[in-house]
């Protein structure tokens, strides 16, 4: 109305016109500091404004990105907020937080050592931020009393995010950060750490300062003060209580292995008393937080397990262990089914059972393999530990080989080269399982092999040998019982040989009720092989079971044993990848879809290279795996880059063999085989590949079954069932309910078996995967009906496929 029209004259004001600007509270190296008043709400805010050239001149645009793009995310009582950040050609806006009562470092100096419970207050408050971040992937990485701020009633405010970074599993940051007086000694020494217990280091620090009024490493000679800090050179007070004298030299232990950890400080009796019951609770994640506001629950009192795991409706337990139960559970973006552990942690601790525990979540956390069970979340309060985990429905392989008895060699070679494929990934990763059996292999509703329990692992070190004796004694190799010094594979390939030998002879090599006289055979190696082994495993099985852990056969060995390659599943022909490479695969019409859900492209795409848990990469996961696990001729979602076309014609192959027919166009034929699951009956299976754009493909092969008149149900964009039935004059749909000539996606048809009678049936499913060399591979799977039927409609299809 008054004419002014925000044109250039407007300044700040103009850019910022939702807020009434004030005093200036601060002049920095690149920028100043206003006080401001939101002028819907009235409440205050403080607005950095930053200087792009400023910025740029003193090379901090990094720094100052790191920290936008951190304190956006995140939302917590004890770190600072940002609201809002406006950008123009000369300055970037930061909205955020006011906190008017200075830093904590003038409040030490004020006050000089606090009381106990005031200190103690202080650091409760600290460390339920920094497991925030932690929590959240980010390492803060310095630490110490002028980054912390305080509010109108003295409540920490961590702030400062410049120098953090995202935490990556199975990476190591070697930057020197922070101040040299709060730095851990892996920092200043320039060596690899992980990042979390840089921060546990300088919170120990900090707490030494509160309680004391001084800093445990000072010294005006920088040199003396790395020598300190390298040293863990300090002394404790006699005034200090003796809780806080025990906490505090746990933080500050030298070896960051070694190191106490947030947990286990948050369990700490000193840390425990007059601890707020908001502090509780480990805090959510971003993503847990920002849908509690937009459903509006507050995860009020009485939720129980539900409060703790909104992501999921649970259901009946499905078993009860000496420390926890597992039950059934439902995620409830994706629907998929998932199964989670809830183990005790006062029962984990009384049997002494923390370390094993630890070390199958750190390992199961880094492993995506088609054979290995997958861990995609884990949740941690006060009293529990939640393992969110992949739902397999068939039990054990042990119950299976007692029901059946020996297996038939090719069944049991399918397990075996799905059991070698999980621990050569497991070996490739340097971690050696070390106690392989059949009651640690679960079966899928497919009865494909998914290893278990990694609680006894070990991670392999080079030059490094074990020598705790582990697994089960059956199981077990020579040396271990021996209690000898062994470095680890060697001991899982002879655990490989005694299933093997199970498997195909439903009894165990070394087997005595007497544990002296099982070991004596296991140390001599005496064991007899049954005649009806073929000579193929009367070999290798041998190989494996050597006494002398030196001259045993190794994983690359059995890979290429002539029994092993008969009937190699493509998908398991090429050694599996390792951690840091599936990092680095993403499949984008699955991301999308998680994307679709409300989560942010970027952070969901970082998150998943950098291998962090958050609800967008759990959701991405699940939706990952069940995909194409419920085709049935394709395992392993993880693993659809690593397939290889290697030329094999063998009539039990589980994904179909190229042959050298060519199709003419776009799409060549890649193969046709017979697949077996299982031995009983044998399906066909037919192979399509092409560069094109996936979408492209899906189109013209919904166009191909519309016009073959084939009924089919979309379990997601590249995978479908279908039904075709021929009638006797041009193989056209019969079907009197939909006037003989229904086409489309009917979930009704296609699963009731009832609604089509007729023996001549076609049913079975279209995969579409992505290979390595860039190319998609459309897989069709004969799941019933005849097989010179399907044949006949394959030919059929791929008629209709050169128009492509």
């Amino acid at each position: 109305m008054d004419g002014s029209g925000g044109g250039r004259g407007g300044g700040v004001e103009s850019i910022l016109p939702n807020y009434k600007l004030g005093r200036t509270l601060g002049i920095g190296s690149f920028g100043r500091v206003k006080i401001a008043e939101h002028s819907l709400t009235g409440h205050k805010v403080a607005i950095k404004i930053l200087n792009r050239r400023k910025i740029k001149n003193m090379e901090m645009e990094e720094k100052v990105r790191r920290e936008i793009k951190i304190l956006r995310l995140f939302m917590h009582p004890h770190i600072i907020r940002l609201y809002e950040v406006i950008e123009t050609p000369t300055d970037i806006y930061l909205v955020m937080e006011y906190v008017n009562s200075g830093e904590l470092f003038d409040y030490i100096v004020e006050k000089g050592r606090l009381q106990e419970d005031e200190a103690r207050n202080f650091f409760q408050q600290i460390i339920s931020g920094v497991e925030y971040c932690h929590r959240n992937m980010v390492v803060h990485r310095d630490l110490k009393p002028e980054n912390l701020l305080l509010d109108s009633k003295c409540n920490v405010k961590i702030a400062d995010f410049g120098l953090s970074n995202i935490m990556r599993d199975g990476h190591f940051l070697k930057t020197s950060c922070g101040s040299p007086n709060y730095a851990a000694p892996e920092v200043i020494s320039g060596k690899l750490y992980a990042g979390p217990e840089v921060d546990v280091w300088s919170c120990g620090v900090i707490l030494y300062a509160l309680l004391c009024g001084t800093l445990p490493f000072d010294d005006e000679n920088i040199p003396n003060l790395f020598k300190k800090i390298k040293g863990g050179i300090y002394t404790l007070p006699s005034h200090l209580s003796g809780g806080a004298r025990d906490l505090i030299p746990r933080m500050l232990v030298v070896d960051p292995m070694k190191r106490v950890t947030i947990p286990e400080i948050r369990q700490h009796n000193w840390f425990q008393a007059h601890l707020p019951r908001y502090l509780a609770v480990p805090p959510p994640d971003t993503v847990q937080q920002a849908k509690k506001k937009m459903d509006g629950s507050g995860g009020g009192r009485g939720g129980g397990v539900e409060s703790i795991l909104p992501n999921y409706k649970l259901g009946r337990t499905l078993g009860i262990g000496s420390f926890g139960r597992v039950k059934i559970a439902e995620h409830s973006l994706t629907g998929h089914k998932v199964a989670i552990k809830i183990l005790n942690r006062r029962k984990i601790k009384n049997m002494e059972m923390e370390e094993k525990v630890r070390r199958e979540i750190k390992i199961l956390r880094l492993f995506m393999h088609p054979h290995i069970i997958r861990l995609y979340e884990v949740i941690e309060t006060p009293t529990d530990i939640y393992l969110v985990m992949e739902y397999v429905n068939s039990g054990e392989l042990f119950d299976y080989i007692v029901e059946k008895g020996r297996l038939q060699e090719d069944e049991a070679r399918n397990f075996f080269q799905q059991i070698i494929s999980g621990v050569e990934y497991c070996h490739r990763n340097m971690v050696v399982h070390r106690d392989l059996k059949p009651e640690n292999l679960l079966l899928d509703s497919k009865c494909n092999v998914k290893i278990a329990d990694f609680g006894l692992s070990n991670i392999m070190r080079d030059g490094h040998f074990l020598k705790t004796s582990c697994g089960s004694p059956n199981y077990a190799a020579p040396e271990v019982i021996s209690g000898k010094l062994y470095a680890g594979p060697e001991v899982d390939v002879w655990s490989c040989g005694v299933i093997l030998y199970a498997l195909l002879c439903g009894t165990l090599p070394f087997d005595d009720e007497n544990i002296p006289n099982l070991f004596k055979k296991i140390k001599g190696g005496i064991y007899t092989l049954p005649s009806h082994l073929s000579g193929g495993a009367r070999d290798l099985i041998p190989r494996m079971l050597v006494v002398d852990p030196m001259k045993r056969v190794t994983i690359p060995e059995i890979r290429q044993h002539n029994w092993f390659q008969a009937h190699l599943p493509r998908y398991l022909a090429v050694p599996p990848p390792d951690t840091v490479q599936q990092a680095k695969k993403i499949d984008e019409e699955i991301l999308q879809e998680v994307i679709n859900m409300g989560f942010d492209r970027n952070l969901l795409i970082e998150s998943l290279r950098n291998r962090t848990q958050n609800d967008g990469t759990v959701t991405y996961y699940l939706i990952l795996d069940n995909r194409f696990r419920v085709s049935a001729g394709y395992l392993g979602a993880e693993f659809q880059e690593t397939m290889e076309g290697t030329p094999r014609m063998h009539p039990a192959e589980s994904v179909a063999s190229p042959v050298s027919h060519r199709l003419p166009g776009l799409m060549e034929l890649q193969g046709v085989g017979l697949r077996s699951q299982y031995p009983v009956e044998r399906k066909w299976a037919l192979g399509l590949q092409s560069r094109a754009h996936p979408r492209e493909i899906m189109t013209e092969v919904l166009k191909a079954l519309q016009d073959l008149s084939v009924c089919w149900k979309k379990i997601g964009p590249y995978n479908m069932k279908c039904r075709w039935v021929p009638n006797n004059a041009d193989g056209m749909l019969s079907n009197s309910m939909h006037d003989n000539n229904y086409f489309g996606d009917d979930s009704s048809i296609v699963e009731n078996d009832a609604a089509v009678k007729s023996p001549n049936v076609v049913k079975f499913e279209i995969q579409l995967y992505k290979t390595r060399d860039d190319k998609y591979l459309l897989d069709l799977q004969r799941v019933h009906g005849p097989q010179f039927l399907f044949l006949d409609l394959c030919a059929a299809f791929l008629a209709q496929l050169r128009v492509l």
